[in-house]
C-alpha cells in the first residue's frame, strides 16, 4: 500500500518537476488578400490569430491591432494605391495611425524570473523615402522591452513614395509570470511619425515555455485594451 501511494505521489509531482517545454515558438501573421471579409474591427480594434504558429506546447496567440485614425486592414496595396506604395509582398496590409500592434501568447517561462528567453520580431512595413516627406511612414517604431536598433533589409517591391522593408529586432530577458506580450507603436519622438503600414509580423520566442490558463490570457488582453483606450484618450485630448 505504501509503495502504491509513493508511486501515485511521484506521478502527481512529475508534471511539476518536468514542465511542458517549447524550445522554439514561432507566430507568423501574414496579412493576405484572402483575409478580405474575414478581418473586421470592433470599435477600430482587430483581434487576429496568427496565420501559422509553431509551438510544441500547443500555445495560442493573438495580435490586437488598433487602427487608430488609419484605414485598418486592406486586401490591396497600402492606401489602395500601388503606384505610390507598390504591391505589398503578402498581398494584404494593415494601416494604423496613432495606433498600436499588441502581440500576445498564452505562455510563461518554465521558471518565472529565472528562465532566459530570447525574442526576435520581424516587422515588414512601408517606409516613405525620403522619410516623412509626403506621408508619415518613417519606419520609426517603439518595441516594448527593446533598446537596440533593428536590422533593416529592403524587400523587393516598392512604389514611387518609398520602399517595403523588413525590420528585425532581437532581445532577451527573464520575464516573470505570463502571459507574454510585446507592443509595437510609432516612435513619436521622430518628426512626421504617426502611421505604420504593416505587411507581415513574425514573433519568435526561444526558451522553455509552459501554457498559462486562459483567464490569465484574458487579463492580458484586458490590459492591452486598457492601453489602447489610454492611447485613444490621448488622441482625443490632442484633438
Amino acid at each position: 500500500m505504501k509503495l502504491k501511494r509513493f508511486i501515485c505521489g511521484l506521478a502527481c509531482c512529475l508534471p511539476l518537476a518536468f514542465p511542458s517545454q517549447a524550445q522554439v515558438t514561432t507566430m507568423d501573421w501574414e496579412f493576405n488578400s484572402s483575409d478580405a471579409g474575414v478581418l473586421t474591427p470592433v470599435n477600430g480594434v482587430y483581434t487576429v490569430s496568427p496565420t501559422t504558429i509553431s509551438s510544441p506546447s500547443g500555445l495560442t496567440a493573438t495580435a490586437v491591432i488598433d487602427e487608430g485614425t488609419g484605414v485598418g486592414y486592406s486586401a490591396t496595396s497600402l492606401g489602395g494605391n500601388s503606384t505610390l506604395y507598390g504591391t505589398t509582398p503578402g498581398g494584404g496590409v494593415f494601416d494604423s495611425a496613432y495606433g498600436s500592434f499588441v502581440l500576445n501568447v498564452n505562455a510563461r517561462p518554465a521558471v518565472p524570473g529565472t528562465t532566459q528567453l530570447t525574442y526576435t520580431l520581424e516587422f515588414d512595413q512601408f517606409v516613405t523615402y525620403p522619410p516623412g516627406t509626403t506621408f508619415p511612414y518613417t519606419g520609426a517604431l517603439v518595441v516594448s522591452g527593446v533598446s537596440s536598433s533593428p536590422t533593416v533589409t529592403q524587400l523587393a517591391t516598392h512604389g514611387s513614395e518609398g520602399y517595403w522593408y523588413s525590420y528585425l529586432y532581437t532581445w532577451s530577458g527573464t520575464p516573470g509570470a505570463g502571459p507574454l506580450h510585446v507592443t509595437v507603436a510609432p516612435d513619436y519622438n521622430i518628426p512626421n511619425t504617426s502611421d505604420i503600414g504593416a505587411d507581415r509580423i513574425v514573433w519568435t520566442i526561444n526558451g522553455d515555455l509552459v501554457p498559462v490558463p486562459e483567464p490569465a490570457l484574458a487579463g492580458s488582453l484586458t490590459a492591452a485594451g486598457l492601453a489602447i483606450f489610454a492611447v485613444w484618450r490621448l488622441r482625443r485630448r490632442a484633438a
